[in-house]
């Protein structure tokens, strides 16, 4: 069941519950949010892909209508170029944040399933 994260918030700052519940809530909160701040990352990533994509398709028109040796053709290869270091770029940083993801999620599991609370408190 996924953690609905507005839900832990309120009982994490309600009085109401055990400071050590608390504690545990305020914990998955933080890593609960580390793991959306790493999904915002990779969507901003995968939005930047799909952008350059979409301009890399009307250069490869402009392409077919000039000549490439000249300036403006010379100016697209380039920049085409460059997009291509730039996609690659993006593809890693992905790569890197969905293996942070995955280590954050595995964190969290492992977090919660190890988590006891002493009653007495």
């Amino acid at each position: 069941m996924p953690i609905d994260v507005g839900s832990l918030e309120f009982y994490a700052k309600t009085g109401s519950i055990p400071k050590a519940v608390r504690d545990v809530l305020m914990q998955t909160i933080a890593r609960k949010n580390a793991m959306t701040d790493t999904q915002r990352q990779m969507e901003e990533r995968r939005r930047q892909i799909n952008d350059i994509t979409t301009e890399q398709t009307r250069i490869r028109e402009n392409l077919k209508t000039v000549d490439r040796n000249s300036d403006y053709g010379t100016r697209l290869l380039k920049k085409l170029n460059d997009q291509e270091t730039t996609l690659e770029k993006l593809q890693g940083e992905i790569k890197e944040l969905t293996q942070t993801y995955d280590k954050q999620r595995k964190d969290l599991e492992e977090y919660l399933q190890n988590t006891t609370i002493d009653d007495k408190q």
